[in-house]
């Protein structure tokens, strides 16, 4: 009878009517109909646990000494399992001041609201370990007014400030409570109930969310992906509802810079969707985290932070990749006119370079056009082109030419690779009047001409401190901007 497990029923039970007894004596603090109820379920539960611990068992049963951490019959066999659980939800929030119409009044949204609150208490300790194992509970909670209690600062005044080393960078992480999203939302505004913050040595931001969501599915998994499958496997496992993980759409696909949202839910099964296997970010998620099993699963959630933490702060990955180029993409002009693709390659057309040519004479003109090569200036000239320039880069080339009217244009693919020739081998290759010794040479293939090419302005392609005569390397969209008013 004199157990352990049965030590921890005594100690639980008592500290229990402990609790019940303080609530008889803060009631009057409530007023009205909450004070009555109050009291008289205060009184109900000290009564039944009297009832309890005068029990026979319990007279054989000595006080605990020491807190069964690793004790496997109340962390496995039915009945002190349950007991376990419910000691460590109420203990989590025993004490808080919560925003409840009446905190005496027990409901589905009442536990729900406390499971959300204890559930940022377990995330910021995860972060707090993540980031170096530092004392939190100071900075959670505030004593309230009556002195009770304490107080968890509700909206976006919660704001812990944490630093991580991440390869001798420091690394700077904020995480929020109930942040609101309103200016940097795409849509509607948007309040997470926790946000992580992760700033990166190079000035980047990105966000991660998490939602506490006290339901879980009891289904068998689905297998297909058919929706219909889905919402009627959702009755019998213990996972996060589809409902939750798409408002987890939501929170990444409207709030902006932000790379991940997660369900934290007391089920079982944690779901984890990613792009790709070797990096989880962007994503989405469920994470179990369960008062009977907070210990293993808020190592879970430290694993998670730490690595999320350690992704973020990596230069070389494909999201980072990613994020560099779109923002990169919407900060620079486009164009909606529907014939501005590239007339070669798959690279959109701010990707696709091009090699903007001036040709001297008519002469030139006709070589050019007559045996598919064009031809740069190389060595120590004045306006020469040296090996591994960036004009030498492009697939195409737009060749012109001064006539009485403006210019006259020529497109061009390139499809050989910049040789070194000599200026007799050019005069060789009937080249008009070469006057240097060294240039580059490469094949080239004339391209059908796009109807508005005539109105390209080369003026707003070329520098301001252009060269004349020297080759230009721009863009298949600023080519094609440059028709446009």
């Amino acid at each position: 009878m004199d157990t352990i497990a049965n030590r921890f029923v005594r100690f639980v039970l008592e500290r229990w009517r402990a609790i019940a007894a303080a609530v008889v004596l803060q009631a009057d603090a409530l007023g009205g109909a909450a004070k009555r109820r109050g009291v008289e379920q205060a009184r109900e539960v000290v009564t039944l646990l009297d009832e309890f611990l005068t029990a026979p068992l319990f007279r054989q049963v000595a006080r605990l000494s020491v807190f069964p951490g690793d004790n496997q019959v109340l962390r496995r066999r039915e009945g002190y399992r349950q007991l376990y659980a419910a000691w460590a939800l109420v203990e989590g929030t025993v004490g808080l001041a919560l925003d409840l119409d009446d905190p005496l009044l027990v409901s589905r949204k009442s536990i729900a609201t406390l499971y959300e609150y204890w559930t940022f208490v377990k995330l910021a300790s995860a972060v707090a370990t993540a980031c170096g194992d530092r004392e939190i509970t100071a900075e959670l909670f505030r004593p309230s007014s009556t002195g009770m209690s304490l107080v968890l600062k509700a909206g976006a005044a919660t704001r812990l400030k944490f630093k991580a080393d991440v390869a001798g960078e420091k690394v700077l992480v904020d995480l929020f409570f109930n942040k609101e999203f309103r200016k940097t939302s795409w849509t509607r505004p948007m309040r997470p109930d926790a946000s992580l913050l992760v700033h990166t040595p190079g000035g980047e931001e990105v966000w991660l969310h998490f939602d506490a969501k006290y339901r879980v599915d009891w289904s068998t998994p689905f297998v297909t992906g058919d929706v219909d499958e889905e919402e009627e496997s959702e009755r019998s496992s213990g996972t996060s509802k589809r409902t939750d993980l798409l408002k987890m759409h939501a929170y990444r696909d409207a709030i902006r810079d932000s790379a991940g949202s997660y369900v934290l839910f007391p089920g079982s099964t944690p779901a984890e969707f990613t792009f790709g296997k070797d990096e989880f970010l962007p994503g989405l998620g469920a994470f179990p985290l369960r008062p009977h099993a907070s210990g293993d699963d808020t190592a879970v959630l430290v694993d998670f932070v730490t690595r999320a933490i350690e992704h973020v702060a990596a230069s070389g990955t494909r999201r980072r990749r990613a994020t560099y180029w779109a923002a990169r993409a919407y900060a620079e002009d486009g164009t909606n006119r529907p014939a501005a693709g590239s007339p070669v390659g798959e690279l959109p057309p701010a990707d696709t370079g091009v090699l903007l040519g001036y040709v001297r004479s008519d002469a030139q003109w006709e070589w050019i056009s007559r045996v598919g090569l064009y031809n740069l200036r190389s060595g120590n000239r004045r306006g020469a082109i040296g090996r591994g320039e960036r004009e030498l880069d492009g697939p195409l080339l737009l060749l012109y030419s001064p006539q009485d009217d403006g210019f006259r244009f020529a497109l061009f693919e390139r499809t050989g690779d910049w040789e070194s020739a000599t200026g007799e081998a050019l005069a060789h290759l009937g080249y008009p009047d070469p006057r240097g010794d060294h240039y580059l040479l490469a094949r080239v293939q004339r391209l059908p001409a796009p109807v508005w090419l005539d109105e390209v302005a080369v003026e707003q392609l070329l520098p301001t401190d252009w060269l004349p005569g020297r080759p230009y390397s721009t863009t298949w969209l600023d080519v094609v901007l440059s028709t446009q008013d």
